[in-house]
């Protein structure tokens, strides 16, 4: 902790700017006057506070409204037992009186000139004071010896300048990575931006893309014609058709890169911490101007699809880690990406010679790939029980820790069954044809390490059937280490299986049968609904937004992918961090996707305060836990 307060206090006060023992004034940050400074030593100064706007390189702007309300709220829901302004007056003693920690922190982005080739741009950060009179007269007792370029306006180092200031605060440290840009960009932070209203969000982070487009529109043309020639150099194989293809698709490629650029508006990131639902609400808006690109008419598609979840989505097993749903796309948006790649998939396999059945079979499977326009659900959840259960060896470990990675998946499509069990059947074919496998032997791909397929019924799911995909242990790696005897394989296997319901079909995946199995009969609708998720209770308010997708994830299902790919010391940890979740890492976290008639295309995330509590109680726990997994006590706030 003591280090973590001396890095926000390197960044907040790197001009050596803090603080006598004279404790300021209440401060209200709307009380005071626009013009408002301290007059104490400056009264006879005539300081310029004529609003400033912003400058035309100015491409970004950002706000965290109240950095100690805001902060402080977070600890506290997060149950960790430090304030900001607290943490940093224990390390730096007095730093409240300088620092204002309700007033706002704002950052500014702008094109800088001198380096537009290489995209360097200027940044500041620029932070609220108590009093210019006092930071001054501080700074000058820890000899920092602040030098004066104007009335009101005083440089500390290089990187950093105190100055009277507009808005909440009477004065503001602007420090910014280099002299050039805090120089540029010191008028607008003091004078112009914190004045402007940048909206009731606790935290806002807005991209321009017009001051973007107006540098660095001619860079991006010729950029084109620069990078296209490089990627086809490299790309290209001297067969007539596929470079013909592989030509239409970069250059479409980039074209359509350009159009997103000529159609984007802004980038906008609102954050907010609501006590009333307790918990941080965030989004990220892309606003288009127009919608001349392909992703632009994409947005305006679909936002025609938008509703509530679909209703096979509240079929999905209650135990699922995350769960999502899609209201659908229109796929004939698609069908010339499919057609492409099916070209370049066909003359690449003539030009490395495939034989014509092994090219039809592979190029047809391409071209077949089912698809729907109707709603898709998806989930996944753990692997509980390895079965044969996990060994010590450093091979069974690998073999153990890819079946906890793969876990289970679920698939949901209002669809028919049959076009999938098809395209899986003949996916299967292929990959056991000897033709195939001999074609593979002869471009360098051994059969060995070739996965094999087996066909089989799932049994007491009807009609479902199942598919065993066994992967050599090749495939992942050498089976021995230096001065090791060899060993038999271990090979590891994944289930895929396909499952009719009615007019709609499910798929699933896994690293257990056993497991699998349990999952997809859950999701029948014969099934008792206290298997299958609930529209009530946290997960509500997915019912209550029309929206393209959505869904919710957990903590807990990132913590068992970090237990599984994990070393030993810090799986130990790891697991020992999620035992000791108040909340188990349970706690759904929303997520919504929405899209605008602008168009726009909004991404939401919703982190209740009991995922939060989970989180604390995290960080508490790999601040204590030993290695071997032992604890040790909570450092103690820090202190001078």
């Amino acid at each position: 902790m003591r280090s973590f307060a001396r890095l926000i206090f390197a960044v907040v006060i790197s001009s050596s700017v803090a603080c006598t023992d004279t404790k300021p004034p209440p401060v209200t940050p709307e009380a005071p006057p626009a013009t408002t400074v301290e007059q104490a030593t400056l009264a006879e100064e005539q300081i310029d506070l004529s609003p400033v706007a912003a400058p035309a390189e100015v491409f970004g702007v950002g706000r965290l409204r109240n950095p100690k309300a805001s902060l402080d709220r977070a600890g506290q829901w997060a149950s960790l037992p430090f304030g900001v302004k607290d943490m940093l007056a224990q390390e730096v003693p007095g730093i409240e009186s300088v620092l204002m920690f309700d007033a706002p922190v704002d950052v500014i982005l702008a094109v800088d000139r001198e380096t537009i080739m290489g995209f360097n741009p200027h940044m500041v950060v620029s932070f609220g004071l108590t009093s210019l009179d006092r930071a001054i007269g501080f700074a000058a007792k820890k000899r920092a010896e602040p030098t004066k370029l104007s009335p009101g306006v005083y440089r500390m180092g290089e990187k950093c300048i105190i100055a009277a200031a507009v808005g909440a605060a009477p004065a503001r440290l602007v420090c910014g990575p280099s002299r050039q840009a805090v120089d540029f960009l010191l008028d607008y932070a003091t004078r112009g931006l914190p004045n402007e209203q940048l909206g009731d969000a606790d935290l806002h982070l807005e991209v321009r893309a017009e001051p973007l487009r107006h540098f660095y529109g001619t860079m991006l043309e010729r950029g084109r014609n620069i990078f296209v020639p490089i990627v086809l150099n490299d790309l290209l194989i001297g067969h007539p058709e596929f470079d013909r293809t592989a030509r239409d698709a970069v250059h479409a490629l980039a074209s359509e890169l350009l159009l997103v650029a000529a159609d984007l508006d802004r980038a906008v990131v609102d954050v907010r911490l609501r006590p009333d639902t307790q918990d941080i609400a965030a989004k990220l808006t892309l606003a288009f101007r127009s919608s001349k690109s392909w992703t632009a008419q994409g947005a305006l598609d679909r936002g025609r699809r938008a509703g509530p979840p679909p209703a096979l989505y509240w079929d999905l097993p209650g135990d699922a880690f995350t769960a999502s749903f899609s209201t659908g796309a229109n796929h004939a948006r698609f069908a010339e990406i499919r057609d492409t790649l099916s070209k370049l998939a066909d003359s690449a396999l003539d030009h490395f010679q495939a034989p014509p059945r092994v090219r039809t079979r592979l190029v047809r499977l391409l071209e077949t790939l089912p698809s729907s326009d109707a709603p898709v659900v998806h989930a996944m959840g753990s692997v509980p029980e390895l079965d044969p259960p996990m060994q010590t060896g450093w091979r069974h470990r690998r073999a153990a820790t890819f079946r906890s990675a793969i876990g289970w998946h679920l698939v949901g499509i209002e669809d028919d069954a049959r076009s999938y069990k098809k395209w899986l059947d003949d996916a299967a074919t292929a990959a056991t044809d000897r033709e195939v496998k001999r074609y593979l032997d002869n471009v360098g791909i051994s059969a060995r390490d070739w996965p094999q397929v087996k066909r089989q019924r799932l049994a007491g799911l009807g009609a479902a059937w199942s598919y065993e995909i066994v992967m050599p242990e090749s495939m992942f790696g050498s089976r021995t280490r230096p001065g090791e005897k060899p060993q038999p394989r271990l090979d590891a296997s994944m289930h895929v299986a396909v499952l009719p319901d009615g007019k709609r079909t499910w798929i699933g995946f896994s690293s257990s049968k056993k497991v699998l199995t349990t999952q997809l009969a859950k999701v029948l609708k014969k099934a008792p609904a206290s298997v299958k998720l609930s529209p009530n209770g946290p997960l509500r308010p997915l019912g209550q937004v029309r929206a393209v997708a959505g869904g919710y994830v957990s903590l807990g299902s990132s913590m068992q992918l970090m237990e599984s790919a994990s070393g030993a010391r810090m799986r130990r940890r790891a697991s020992k961090a999620r035992q000791l979740m108040p909340n188990g890492g349970r706690t759904p976290m929303l997520y919504l996707v929405t899209a605008g008639t602008g168009p726009s295309v909004a991404y939401e995330m919703f982190l209740p305060k009991r995922t939060l509590e989970d989180v604390g109680a995290m960080f508490k726990a790999f601040m204590t836990l030993g290695s071997d997994g032992s604890t040790s006590p909570m450092p103690a706030p820090p202190v001078q």
